[in-house]
């Protein structure tokens, strides 16, 4: 995560308005160490350097000695536990409760992914041979960390609980028609979201869609070469509990005031360990893997970053900067149940409209909002920061799951055609 935390505005999920301007959360103070951390033998205390690291802004530092112990180092029957909500209440699920969850493993294919994309009214960047994608509550059948390039892949759907790394990213080779798939994580981690809520390092879930990256450094130097996101958007986060559900009162939207939340797609870096962490995201999305001392990437990060087109070892320029950086990539994020339901045969019931959806469907949702809430709603026809918004506060006026996503029940209540 990245970006200093102003004054926000946020949409509490049971409040039914737009708060009052919030408060900035402190950041990390220490200025980032130089010293490598590499993916081998990774203590608790390095451990402890790389979350603080990962937590969101440095703009508003406090004192080390303020920040409380970590979620990992606390006592096993001491600590609270994270959890997943039931799909009925989940931001990413609510709008898929009625139809049945499997734990079968099924065929993920370029083809699948292609109709998720028309299903959701994503337009990918045709100039682009490659794009990345993401699968939240979902791994390889094998639960291996890395599966290369090919036609199709088992996998299965899962739920992620915060601490083990239960999703995948991958990289769809548009031209081969092939995929390549990685274990990675989603969501933030356990420890993060727990000093989110004691209010000293900010944490966040970042929510489905698509999404807009350009190669960089994340959290220079440490991380060269990484993904950086470029489109503003609302994000989730958990006040008092360490959870996401839509149905509780203490979890919300912020729309950081248009700031980039800054969730980069980088080296899970902890993946190694045998023991809690084993990823370090503060929202960004993380691949199995870290870096070596000489700053290559390793393990399954290396080989996601070769599968999208990078050099590997990196070519550095100057410092932490590559010869690729800036090079844009597509990354659309879904979930494991989207796919699990396409590759099963139900494609109407994953049809949506969320963040990144653009095209004639989403300009008629827009028409329709602006009626419903009886207030101006740009038409652009691009489901963007502004619309998502307007789909959070139409859903919390009409005591509907804010998910921020358009599926058929609430496509219904809006007099939405799909055709």
């Amino acid at each position: 995560m990245g970006t200093g935390l102003s004054r926000r505005r946020v949409v509490a999920m049971l409040g039914g308005v737009v708060a009052g301007q919030g408060g900035a959360l402190p950041a990390v103070a220490k200025k980032r160490s130089d010293n490598h951390i590499s993916d081998n033998q990774i203590s608790d205390k390095q451990a402890i350097e790389i979350l603080i690291e990962e937590s969101e802004a440095e703009k508003h530092p406090v004192e080390r000695t303020l920040i409380k112990p970590f979620w990992f180092t606390q006592p096993v029957g001491e600590r609270p536990s994270p959890t997943w909500p039931q799909d009925n209440i989940s931001f990413d699920y609510a709008h898929l409760n009625g139809e049945p969850n499997s734990t079968s493993a099924f065929e993920f294919t370029a083809s699948t992914l292609a109709q998720l994309l028309e299903l959701n009214s994503f337009a990918r960047d045709s100039q682009l041979p490659k794009v990345l994608f993401g699968l939240r509550g979902c791994m390889l059948a094998g639960n291996q960390d890395r599966a290369d390039f090919a036609a199709s892949h088992r996998l299965t759907a899962t739920r992620p609980n915060h601490i083990d790394p239960k999703c995948v990213i991958g990289v769809w080779d548009t031209s081969a028609k092939t995929i390549a798939v990685f274990k990675a994580s989603t969501v933030p981690c356990a420890d993060l979201m727990e000093k989110q809520i004691e209010g000293s390092l900010a944490c966040n879930m970042m929510p489905t869609g698509l999404h807009h990256y350009r190669v960089g450094p994340h959290r220079a130097p440490r991380q060269p070469g990484a993904f950086r996101q470029q489109t503003p958007l609302w994000v989730m986060r958990s006040k008092k509990r360490l959870q996401f559900a839509s149905n509780d009162p203490d979890s919300l939207w912020d729309d950081l005031n248009g700031e980039l939340p800054a969730d980069n797609i980088h080296a899970a870096m902890l993946s190694s360990r045998t023991k809690p962490p084993f990823f370090s995201s503060a929202g960004c999305q993380v691949v199995s893997g870290a870096y070596d001392g000489n700053h290559n990437p390793t393990g399954a990060w290396a080989d996601f970053r070769k599968a999208a087109g990078l050099h590997h070892p990196i070519k550095f320029t100057s410092g932490s900067v590559s010869d690729q950086d800036g090079q844009p990539f597509d990354y659309v994020l879904l979930t494991g149940k989207d796919a699990q339901l396409l590759a099963g045969g139900k494609g109407q019931a994953v049809r949506a409209l969320r963040f990144g959806s653009s095209g004639p469907p989403v300009s008629r949702l827009q028409e329709k909002l602006a009626g419903e809430l009886g207030a101006a709603v740009d038409k652009s026809g691009i489901f963007d920061r502004n619309t998502l918004g307007a789909v959070i506060r139409w859903q919390v006026s009409k005591k509907i799951a804010p998910t921020g996503i358009i599926a058929a029940e609430t496509a219904r209540l809006l007099e939405l055609n799909w055709t």
